[in-house]
């Protein structure tokens, strides 16, 4: 008798629950007890960002919508639970067994690849690119085998997050060359700036994330409105009839070329795309091997007009390339703290349109922007954690790099798009913040200055480490200070009160600043305090660092108080 794993009614997804401790659920047990489970809390968060993903297409195609606003405020109030929507979780039962011989779960049953290969785990694990292990978390004996549970949470992070590069040629694969399968770029997921919003347990969270997507709401959200027969099981990507090593390309068709082929369902076909064909080997009651080829295609250009959980922004290269205005996911920057760019991905911010052209230059997330629509109904000044998640890819994108996860707190007032100056306040307090790391990392060169003749090497490696020291030093405060703005009133109400915000986040950074300063004056060096002559006419020392630093502090922080120009000293 065949083993069976169906992940409809197996444990396999991590999840914290309310009373913080963890376990593993089936997607059954996640949807019907959505209300005791805190989180999806997976080893890597771009493996909870698909298993969400996941969740949500499933009960976009159970409720069928939501089509409108009055079906999501429902949904929010009574939540997704009904007779039918238990029925459409025990039709998709069909669909979800890991191990069945006619359709397993996201694979294709009778895959193989042309030299006959099954490849080793090392090509399912993301956290185990070829050659080089990104994360510590398995080797040795630990990458000979899964259990049945492992193996679903990598099968599906593998089809949403899965790096570029050449696969296994698939037997019927007429795209296949030479036994290889040619790389057609990462897996849809990999492409997102990911965005999505966290409620207090997860029911909310999927309700918050469940955007419209027929009608006039979805066309409010820039989304192309799907149709009825658009919610049809097939459009579930592990439901889909017919999967086999043949295989498709949705992509923006080039200007010379015939228009590719569209793609239904919407998000509820990304949230569950095809990246790859895969077929998980089974022995002894362990997954022991994988063949993995390429997938459907699907690049990002345009992708906005389906995909909600990501930013988007306006790319001049690619709208010359496809003679349209094209957009491009918004990916985060992963050396920086996700606040630093939050205004990036405001509905508020959306006014600011590409120069010499009336399109906007950034697209906020549909999710987002949805939260913004629905804030009077559920409360303005609720405060909601907003995440960012998103993968970084080495050259050619092939192996993992880096993953990005970040989170900050935010009231709905905030992703209002009639917040703009807030949305406006706030940018100037992000580029003051980066202003002040600026001038402390000038005062610690100047320090260096004190007491040595400078190297390029030298001063790049004291501003790295200075910049770094300050934006840590201002995280925690900016957090709090970001999660109590709460744009209220009217045009003129809001500037009053968002002067007021800004001049109290200035006060803050000014606190910070001085404790930097102090803190490093009380560490200062004999030479550092005596100085040196840097030149015939300048000479520096500890005090006239200081001096120049707090001149730039109080120009940044006190504009309208701060001279002209700091006494005479010594400046890096």
């Amino acid at each position: 008798m065949n083993d069976s794993f169906n992940l409809m009614h197996e444990p396999w997804i991590t999840v914290t629950w309310l009373d913080g401790t963890t376990g593993e659920v089936s997607i059954g047990d996640a949807l019907q007890r959505s209300e005791e489970i805190r989180a999806i809390t997976e080893e890597l968060p771009t493996q909870s960002f698909a298993e969400l993903r996941l969740l949500l297409a499933i009960v976009h195609y159970a409720v069928r919508g939501p089509q409108g606003r009055e079906h999501w405020l429902d949904l929010w109030t009574h939540g997704f639970h009904s007779a039918e929507f238990d029925e459409d979780l025990k039709g998709l039962a069909a669909y979800t067994d890991l191990l069945d011989l006619e359709r397993p779960f996201m694979q294709v049953a009778n895959l193989h690849s042309t030299n006959g290969e099954i490849a080793t785990l090392e090509r399912l694990i993301a956290d185990v690119p070829n050659g080089f292990q990104f994360q510590f978390t398995r080797s040795g004996e630990s990458l000979a085998s899964l259990s049945y549970a492992e193996a679903a949470r990598w099968l599906v992070h593998c089809h949403a997050f899965d790096p570029s590069g050449i696969k296994s040629a698939a037997v019927g694969d007429p795209l296949a060359k030479g036994g290889k399968g040619y790389p057609i770029g990462q897996a849809w997921s990999g492409y997102l700036g990911g965005v999505f919003v966290n409620g207090r347990n997860l029911r909310e969270t999927l309700i918050l994330n469940l955007v419209p997507l027929t009608g006039n709401e979805s066309k409010n959200l820039q989304l192309q409105p799907m149709q009825d027969e658009d919610f049809d099981e097939h459009a579930l990507g592990f439901s889909r009839e017919g999967v086999s090593s043949l295989r498709d390309d949705f992509s923006l068709a080039e200007p010379d070329q015939a228009p590719s082929r569209e793609c239904r369902g919407g998000a509820v076909a990304l949230y569950t795309w095809l990246s790859r064909r895969v077929r998980l080997v089974a022995s002894d009651g362990r997954i022991t091997g994988v063949i993995l080829s390429q997938g459907d295609k699907r690049t990002p250009q345009n992708g906005h007009t389906a995909e909600p959980m990501s930013g988007w922004r306006y790319s001049e290269p690619q709208s010359k390339r496809y003679q349209a205005d094209v957009y491009m996911p918004l990916e985060h920057n992963l050396g920086e703290a996700f606040w630093r760019s939050i205004t990036s991905i405001l509905p508020s911010q959306q006014h600011v349109l590409v120069e010499k052209k009336n399109v906007q230059a950034r697209l906020a997330p549909a999710v987002l922007r949805w939260m913004g629509e629905v804030s009077p109904e559920i409360g303005r000044h609720r405060q909601l954690n907003v995440t960012a998640v998103g993968m970084e890819y080495g050259p050619q994108s092939a192996t993992v790099a880096e993953i990005k996860f970040d989170e900050v707190d935010l009231r709905l007032s905030m992703l209002e798009s009639g917040s703009v100056i807030f949305g406006d306040m706030l940018r100037v307090a992000v580029q003051d913040t980066r202003d002040l790391a600026f001038a402390y990392a000038r005062f610690e060169q100047n320090l260096l200055l004190a007491a040595v003749a400078k190297t390029d090497s030298l001063m790049e490696g004291v501003r790295t480490n200075a910049l770094f020291e300050a934006m840590r030093a201002f995280d925690a405060p900016m957090r709090r200070w970001l999660a109590d703005l709460d744009p209220q009133g009217n045009a003129e109400q809001q500037a009053v009160h968002a002067k007021e915000a800004l001049k109290k986040w200035r006060g803050e950074a000014k606190v910070v600043m001085t404790t930097l300063r102090d803190d490093r004056i009380y560490r200062a060096t004999a030479t550092e305090i005596s100085g040196r002559k840097v030149s015939d006419t300048e000479y520096v020392n500890c005090a006239i660092a200081q001096r120049y630093l707090d001149f730039s502090v109080k120009k940044i922080t006190e504009p309208e108080m701060a001279p002209n120009h700091p006494k005479k000293g010594a400046m890096a």
